[in-house]
């Protein structure tokens, strides 16, 4: 009788599973796309009416020396992933900016009034944010946790919460005029969150209580402060201690009328929410004249700002120390943690010819060149894997 009931058991498990793997078979399957043998993947998307993600395969087996500069040939391996979308058109428009998140691609297109989210894997389409009703140009996106972002656009006064579970926006915030950039600190420990908020034409850094579980003064969504910073700021990024925040502020004169004023730096004491640091970030006598593309922060404190006339390099915990790493024109930056390197894309503007330059942070190796060939366009961003 005891082995009838073991064999009766035993059947019923085997049924389970026989059950249970053919739902399984039953639901739509899409692999991740094989990719070529190579060190690592570098991709960049184009600055064109119609911008392409290009994908390249880059090998440690190619590299050699040119004077003091290591040179790496990438070869490419998807001449646009976007095509995962739309097989005739990809992404359909110019892209301005790239958001990656979990398995997620929010690709902005300002000329659309949209952002495309996309499958990381399969480069389909997962839904559409469409702003075109209220006519607003999305620029920025943040993430505080697995379920919850922000947007800002470039013409609008408001920073819009996003549901990131149910994909829709759900509420604005009033916070001020031209919102430029967007960041987050969280402390997992305390359970708390907040959002930072660049204005443009406030100048000021706007601070966004995102949840009810902090302790400070405030509710859900309400601004607990405003902190002056030097004119039109423009580039935002939280210290990898997240005590600061690093803010890259235009200057005068590149949106209005008013004289020139400094490209500069200036370091925000999250706690305190003050300005305790500020420095132009061209350590010349005319820094007026200098444009920023971009700022990244390494996890060895350094700070990198491109522009149209070199790389810059500085320091968090001391502003004043500026210097050129590298000269050129230059329109895009990224930081790699994990291989600890900064990315910039060059642009030679005679031949059209484009380049990543590899900054290594923790090797003490030279630069590193890799061309991209055949990209005949401009790089507007710049990725890694």
């Amino acid at each position: 009788m005891r082995n009838i009931v073991k064999y009766s058991r035993r059947n019923r498990i085997t049924a389970f599973f026989v059950v249970f793997i053919a739902l399984l078979s039953c639901e739509p399957f899409e692999p991740t796309p094989e990719r070529p043998f190579g060190d690592w993947q570098i991709l960049t998307i184009t600055d064109e009416a119609n911008s392409r993600y290009v994908e390249y395969a880059v090998s440690q087996a190619s590299l050699t020396t040119v004077g003091r500069i290591d040179r790496l040939t990438a070869k490419i391996i998807n001449e646009d992933l976007f095509r995962g979308k739309d097989a005739v058109r990809g992404i359909g428009g110019r892209v301005s900016k790239v958001v990656r998140f979990f398995d997620n691609i929010y690709v902005f297109l300002p000329e659309q009034r949209k952002i495309e989210v996309l499958s990381e894997t399969t480069y389909r389409s997962v839904v559409t944010l469409d702003f075109t009703a209220q006519n607003r140009i999305p620029s920025d996106l943040v993430f505080i946790n697995a379920t919850s972002g922000y947007i800002i656009f470039e013409n609008a006064s408001v920073i819009t919460e996003y549901d990131a579970l149910n994909r829709r926006t759900t509420m604005d915030i009033e916070v001020g005029r031209n919102p430029s950039a967007l960041a987050v600190r969280t402390d997992e420990r305390q359970g708390t969150s907040e959002v930072y908020c660049a204005l443009r034409g406030d100048n000021q850094v706007v601070v966004i209580k995102t949840n009810n579980a902090n302790s400070s003064p405030g509710k859900h969504n309400d601004i607990v402060a405003r902190i002056p910073v030097p004119t039109a700021p423009q580039f935002i990024q939280v210290t990898p201690d997240k005590e600061n925040l690093i803010v890259v502020s235009a200057g005068g004169g590149r949106f209005d009328n008013a004289p020139r004023t400094a490209l500069r730096a200036s370091r925000i004491d999250l706690r305190r929410r003050v300005v305790t640091q500020q420095y132009p970030v061209v350590n010349t006598a005319d820094s007026t004249t200098e444009t920023a593309y971009g700022m990244v922060l390494t996890t060895q404190d350094k700070i990198y700002i491109p522009t149209r006339n070199a790389l810059y390099e500085m320091v968090i915990t001391d502003l004043f120390q500026s210097q050129i790493v590298l000269d050129g024109v230059f329109r895009s930056v990224q930081y790699s943690p994990v291989r600890e390197e900064v990315l910039v894309a060059e642009v030679d503007s005679v031949s059209m010819s484009a380049s990543c330059i590899i900054v290594s942070q923790a090797r003490g190796k030279n630069n590193v060149l890799v061309p991209l060939t055949d990209l005949k366009a401009r790089p507007k961003l710049l990725f890694t894997k």
